[in-house]
């Protein structure tokens, strides 16, 4: 994941393995989603120095049986 600040973008690049074509793929988005993610990054920083993952629980990456089947592909982009 990547944030461009200028533009106010999030850029979500999830790798070929979690793709169902087995091909890199970008998701440019903004608005709400940009200042959603880079507050969650800010509070990560500050709590959780040491954690890389976007989605974690204390700063620890979640295992698969803590999601639950309409959230379990969000794991795909796992780290900033």
């Amino acid at each position: 994941m990547y944030f461009d600040d200028k533009k106010r973008n999030v850029e979500i690049r999830p790798t070929s393995e979690y793709t169902k074509s087995e091909q890199e793929r970008v998701a440019v988005m903004g608005g709400d989603l940009y200042e959603v993610l880079a507050a969650w990054y800010k509070h990560t920083l500050k709590f959780h120095p040491d954690c890389c993952w976007v989605h974690h629980l204390k700063g620890r990456k979640p295992d698969a049986g803590s999601w639950n089947t309409t959230s379990g592909s969000m794991i795909a982009v796992n780290s900033w």
